[in-house]
């Protein structure tokens, strides 16, 4: 059992140094938000949030890792790795037949004014390999820093 550390505590640093490993040991993951129609109450659509459970500090609140990340200019490497779960969760849920809905993904504007279009070509020829074909993709540039 681990024992819990309070978040305040923790060196920005940490983040910045961990940030490799913890998208290589499945730290950072990605957490589906459903979007229901309230009339029906039917799923129509899924938000995409990230979510770092880290071993030694526990469970990380995003605007804190997020924000650190943006800071030091290295949000696309977090972004980037969502998207690329996001894709796979996708062709997985294709190829099982199950019904697809789309996943609406928060991207920092970093993204595009650090990495500029390759990000976003890149993304979107990663979906497009990945059978998602990049239909059920919602961009969207909510995070500003």
């Amino acid at each position: 059992m681990r024992k819990k550390r309070r978040q305040i505590d923790m060196p920005a640093s940490y983040v910045l140094e961990h940030l490799d490993e913890a998208i290589e040991k499945k730290w950072c993951r990605v957490y589906y938000q459903p979007i229901v129609r309230t009339i029906s109450g039917k799923l129509c659509a899924m938000e995409a949030l990230a979510r770092w459970d880290d071993p030694y500090w526990g469970f990380l609140t995003p605007p804190f890792f997020i924000a650190i990340l943006e800071q030091h200019k290295l949000i696309h490497k977090l972004d980037s790795f969502l998207i690329e779960e996001i894709c796979r969760n996708m062709a997985r849920v294709r190829a099982a037949g199950q019904p697809m809905v789309a996943v609406s993904i928060n991207l920092s504007r970093l993204d595009f004014v650090q990495e500029d279009l390759i990000f976003f070509k890149s993304s979107r020829m990663l979906c497009a390999s990945t059978m998602c074909r990049g239909t059920c993709c919602i961009w969207r540039l909510s995070r500003i820093s």
